[in-house]
């Protein structure tokens, strides 16, 4: 599991999900938040089930165009091909 990509997406989704928060909480709060938080997407089953489809979506080069290379290679490296999806 590539831990600093998983890192980097646990951090932006609590991050996310405390931007609103923030206003009116003590920054001690935040901070037992923020690791309350990162304990909980490390730990929980499905939490990882969707950091993992997260870190392996391909990425978007520009609007409407998508890095198929990324996805090419994976299948390559899986034995996949065309048609085995």
């Amino acid at each position: 599991m590539p831990r600093k990509q998983d890192d980097q997406i646990i951090d932006a989704a609590v991050e996310r999900a405390l931007a609103n928060l923030g206003r009116g909480l003590p920054p001690a709060v935040l901070e037992n938040l923020r690791k309350s938080g990162r304990a909980a997407l490390k730990l929980d089953p499905k939490a990882q089930e969707i950091v993992r489809m997260l870190r392996d979506r391909p990425s978007v080069q520009q609007s409407g165009v998508v890095g198929l290379a990324e996805a090419e290679d994976e299948d390559d490296a899986s034995g996949g091909g065309e048609g085995a999806r």
